[in-house]
């Protein structure tokens, strides 16, 4: 042995056991078979825990940008819609309202974002679109390296639209009341039919399943058109009273031979001195209709005594009083072309009507406040029927889920100057204008909003002292100088009885 070298020799007692392997041998070999898979697991159980701990970073920042990025879209529709309110739908302003609305709030993680808004239906409706993604570094470890922030269906993209013109929880009866009489002639009755039509199609919603928004007209001159209405206000009828009567209508001759031509005709000598030449006679009788009174033009005046300035239904000792009776006529023409339309959803008949205006007669003024006011008044029920009865006034009181009361009713009185008119005669203006002053008081303590527009008064005080005076208040008064600001008062008063509604 080299002196280099040392052998050294287990004892007899630690010698293992024959058949068996030495302790040291079998731990080096598991650490020789085991280091390799060890390694791999703790690497992989590594990424597994930084994914889901990272994930869980990555999903809070994910679903804080997504809620961040929803509020500020909504914000931003929102401010678009009242933007529209107070410019009077100028769709440009609006969208550059909730363009820098939704730059102030959107979330500062979000990358790729393409959110834009866009004005629809006249400046009514507001959409946003388009996309935005937040980054995931910890996700991107397992392949996932952004996530969208906001998804419609299959669509990595947010759309979301706010509406002029949607139900708050309420339904909502309004009773329209538009002067067309003769100062509305030309461009005045024209205008009128535009910001009424708008008024219509924002404050009737198209859904009207869970709440109902209807409109009543009253157009109003001289008189109101009650229409077909006329026989349950007036408990008269409007078809003419005849009889038929049985008269002579002529004559049957015998003649002489000597009156017979050879083609057995009548010669003219005896047929224009029959006295002479006819053997006989006998008479010919015929029926006739006999007019006794004409057919009633549809028309009705103020009531006068102790339901003047109510609401009470028609019946007896309350009928409205028939514009032919007053007026001692006959003609078969009202004074008021147009007639009124009870409460209807029904977009189509409330602008045919609003087209069928005409300008002509006088301003019975506080007569077209009477009747805006009935045709929301529960009280005529009996009158106005089926989906045109107006609901009960005890509905107004009731709160909805929403904290909305269950119904509103609404007047909204338009005219273009003062009220001269009563009974379809000359009236002094102060008598005319207290009337309708105490026709608004009353419907006002029935808990009905009364919004009053007034269209190129010219300064006219008296005009001017009762539609303020009518409204609700100083806010629901408009005082209209040309056609452009009335229809962005029609339109003020449609946004403001509607509701801005947001859906996604």
């Amino acid at each position: 042995m080299s002196s280099t070298e040392l052998e050294v020799l287990p004892s007899a007692a630690s010698q293992p056991a024959a058949g068996s392997m030495p302790r040291t041998s079998l731990f080096h070999r598991f650490a020789a078979n085991e280091r390799g898979n060890v390694a791999m697991v703790f690497g992989l159980t590594t990424i597994v825990v930084v994914a889901m701990v990272g994930g869980a970073v990555d999903y809070g920042r994910w679903l804080s940008a997504r809620n961040q990025t929803q509020s500020a879209i909504d914000s931003a529709l929102l401010a678009a819609g009242r933007t529209s309110q107070t410019t009077y739908g100028d769709a440009t302003a609006a969208v550059r309202a909730a363009s820098a609305y939704y730059n102030q709030m959107k979330s500062t993680i979000t990358i790729d974002d393409t959110i834009t808004f866009q004005a629809i239906n006249a400046a009514t409706t507001f959409t946003a679109k388009g996309s935005a993604y937040v980054l995931t570094p910890f996700l991107s470890i397992v392949g996932i390296e952004r996530l969208p922030v906001l998804q419609i269906g299959e669509a990595s993209q947010a759309e979301s639209t706010i509406a002029q013109g949607g139900n708050s929880g309420s339904n909502i009866e309004i009773g329209l009341m538009l002067d067309s009489t003769g100062s509305m002639a030309g461009q005045k009755i024209e205008d009128l039919k535009v910001a009424a039509k708008d008024l219509v199609d924002i404050v009737v919603w198209q859904d009207q399943s869970s709440y109902q928004s209807r409109v009543g007209i009253a157009p109003f001159s001289g008189a109101v058109n009650v229409g077909d209405y006329f026989t349950a206000v007036t408990n008269l009828s409007a078809a003419a009273v005849s009889h038929t009567e049985t008269y002579q209508s002529g004559t049957s001759y015998t003649w002489q031979s000597t009156c017979y031509k050879s083609d057995g005709t009548i010669k003219g000598k005896c047929t224009s001195d029959p006295g002479t030449y006819a053997t006989s006679s006998t008479p010919i009788y015929s029926e006739r209709t006999v007019v006794d009174s004409p057919a009633k033009a549809k028309c009705v005046v103020e009531r006068t005594g102790t339901n003047e300035l109510t609401e009470t239904a028609p019946g007896t000792g309350a009928w409205i009083s028939s514009w032919n009776v007053v007026k001692n006529t006959n003609s078969l023409t009202c004074p008021e072309r147009t007639s009124i339309v009870p409460l209807t959803s029904n977009k189509a008949t409330l602008k045919a009507t609003i087209d069928g205006l005409v300008a002509e007669n006088y301003t019975g003024g506080a007569l077209g406040t009477a009747w805006a006011w009935y045709l929301i008044s529960p009280e005529w029920g009996n009158v106005f029927t089926g989906t045109s009865k107006p609901e009960s006034y005890s509905r107004m009181s009731e709160m909805g889920p929403s904290g909305q009361p269950r119904l509103r009713k609404i007047a909204i009185l338009m005219t273009d100057g003062e009220y001269n008119r009563y009974q379809d005669s000359s009236a002094v203006v102060s008598t005319v204008n207290n009337k309708a002053k105490s026709l608004c008081a009353n419907m006002k303590a029935k808990g009905i909003t009364v919004y009053t527009v007034g269209f190129d008064l010219g300064g006219s005080a008296d005009a001017i002292n009762v539609l303020s005076n009518c409204a609700t208040d100083s806010t629901h008064f408009y005082n209209a100088a040309n056609g452009d600001a009335l229809k962005a008062a029609f339109r003020d008063i449609a946004l403001k009885i509607s509701a801005l509604r947001l859906s996604h």
